[in-house]
């Protein structure tokens, strides 16, 4: 009994060990030339044979790291790290564990006698930024941003669109440092190339006046860069496409892109009558495509329903972006979008209803028609040619109009086609929305070291005017000498107006030692 308990306990250890050996096939420990461990080294594994990335991973402070898994191939295992020459090596993985042991990474001479060597390194991680090379993800020529996005280690893109970056959400894009459309993710990702990108950064990017004072206020944002080819610079690019199809359908799609050192220029253009939705800009559209919801019976008529239809969906959307940079670090940039959205249709349904006396035939009738028009308009200028002073301001103006109208007709008649009960109801509705807003932020460094003070504005003013009206008419006829009529009609005229004005003012005084009081 006791040799039965040994050998099982042996085997269980052998499934523990090997078990634990899968969970890190390659691992390593990386050091300078004075044995110190190097935290932060970019460890990638390619593939031997197109030195495509296969993994990645960054060293710990002890200097550690390992791969969690790899696949059964000749590989290349690269470490690199900033003023440090680029260590590889190949490796071929089969299934059995690779320790590579300590791994000592030589400094970069300063000067390189007659031949320079360079390596392509897919991913760079440095304190607050994490650099990937775009020529290192396979990607096709017709591909967007969002789908190269995809392919690279520690990023995600969420159902709705958001990017997720080491797990906190991308606010703001730059094509090459510079805003692009506003910074809006969405609109950056689905209108530039993959093909037209080198490197991709992510970086936890500080406040505007953290990065002026020094001073960690503890507002961060994630945001993205990326950096154009320069076979992309000093020239225009974009793609231009169109379709059309039986019953009068059609498609187009706009974008063309010109930047340089000053001035960046886009223009993008979506539009068709295809049930698609464009590039979803600024949600102009939401659930477009959903399924008309019919109800279980007649008293489920007089109840308001405001879920989305099928149907025919007409869309436009149009985009400019200018942004020019009057000299160094001093910048105006300016975004205009259009969105229209066109959906209607109409359902009908049929439904017999079997009961213990009778039964019922159930029909109905829907027609639905949607407009909704948007003007958005936004500007920022931002002034950080002085070293111990930004200026900060920005506007936006938005418009939108909604229109809805729908109708639905009911009717319940019995075995003998006699018209026991019928419903008709209509339903419209009109919005019409502006909102205004403008910013002004002033930030100062004063002499002292931490020393500062800011100022700033804000202003808002919005109006809105809605509009209902519902009109329902019942028809009862169970008792044939005796029908019963119900008519309601109610509308509704509503008016909002909102006025905002906020002014701030706070002031930073070193106190100890990496101590600062800040009194707002």
């Amino acid at each position: 009994m006791i040799h039965r308990l040994l050998i099982l306990l042996f085997f269980l250890c052998l499934f523990a060990v090997s078990n634990g050996q899968s969970k890190a096939p390659i691992r390593g420990n990386v050091v300078d030339e004075s044995n110190t461990p190097i935290e932060f080294v970019s460890i990638a594994l390619l593939k031997h044979k197109d030195s495509s990335l296969v993994n990645y991973t960054i060293s710990d402070i002890k200097g550690d790291f390992s791969f969690s898994e790899a696949p059964k191939d000749s590989l290349i295992i690269q470490l690199s790290y900033m003023g440090f020459e680029t260590y590889s090596k190949h490796i071929l993985y089969t299934n059995a564990p690779i320790d590579l042991k300590t791994i000592t990474l030589k400094e970069s001479p300063n000067v390189l006698d007659a031949v320079t060597i360079s390596a392509v390194v897919p991913v760079q991680v440095k304190k607050d930024t994490v650099a990937y090379n775009a020529s290192s993800f396979k990607v096709n020529p017709s591909d967007n941003l969002e789908s190269l996005l995809k392919k690279l280690p520690g990023l995600e893109i969420e159902s709705d669109g958001k990017v997720v970056a080491q797990g906190n959400q991308v606010t703001k894009i730059y094509v090459d440092g510079k805003e692009f459309f506003g910074g809006d993710p969405a609109i950056v990702l689905k209108n530039l190339s993959a093909d037209d990108i080198a490197k991709i950064e992510v970086i936890d990017k500080k406040s505007e006046e953290s990065e002026l004072t020094g001073v960690d206020d503890g507002n961060k944002q994630m945001v993205i860069n990326f950096s154009l080819k320069k076979t992309k610079k000093n020239r225009g690019f974009g793609k231009l496409s169109a379709g059309m199809g039986l019953d009068s359908r059609y498609f187009g799609n706009l974008n063309y892109n010109r930047f340089n050192k000053k001035t960046q220029i886009s223009v993008i253009g979506k539009f068709n009558n295809i049930n698609i939705t464009g590039s979803n800009i600024k949600s102009f559209l939401e659930n477009s495509n959903g399924i008309a919801d019919e109800e279980d019976d007649e008293q489920d008529l007089n109840k308001t329903k405001t879920r989305s239809l099928s149907g025919y969906l007409k869309t436009e959307v149009a985009g400019v972006h200018l942004g020019h940079e009057f000299k160094d670090k001093v910048a105006f940039n300016a975004d205009y979008f259009y969105n229209l959205s066109d959906n209607r249709g109409n359902s009908n349904s049929k439904r017999i209803s079997f009961a213990n006396t009778n039964n019922f035939n159930y029909t109905s009738e829907n027609t639905f028609d949607r407009v909704s028009k948007n003007h958005n308009f936004n500007f920022d200028y931002k002034d950080r040619a002085s070293k111990n002073n930004r200026l900060l301001i920005k506007g936006t103006f938005n418009s939108a109009n909604t229109m809805s109208n729908n109708e639905k007709r009911g009717q319940f008649r019995n075995i003998d086609d006699v018209l026991t009960t019928s419903n008709n109801q209509e339903l419209y509705n009109k919005s019409n929305r502006n909102s205004a807003n403008l910013s002004a932020n002033f930030y100062q460094r004063l002499q002292k070291k931490g020393r500062s003070f800011g100022l700033g504005f804000f202003t808002n003013v919005s109006e809105q005017d809605r509009e209902n009206e519902q009109y329902t008419f019942t028809l009862r006829n169970i008792h044939r000498d005796n029908p019963t009529e119900r008519e309601l009609s109610t509308s509704r005229d509503e008016t909002f107006n909102n006025h905002l004005f906020n002014f701030n003012f706070n002031y930073t005084e070193p106190f100890l030692k990496n101590q600062y009081l800040k009194l707002q």
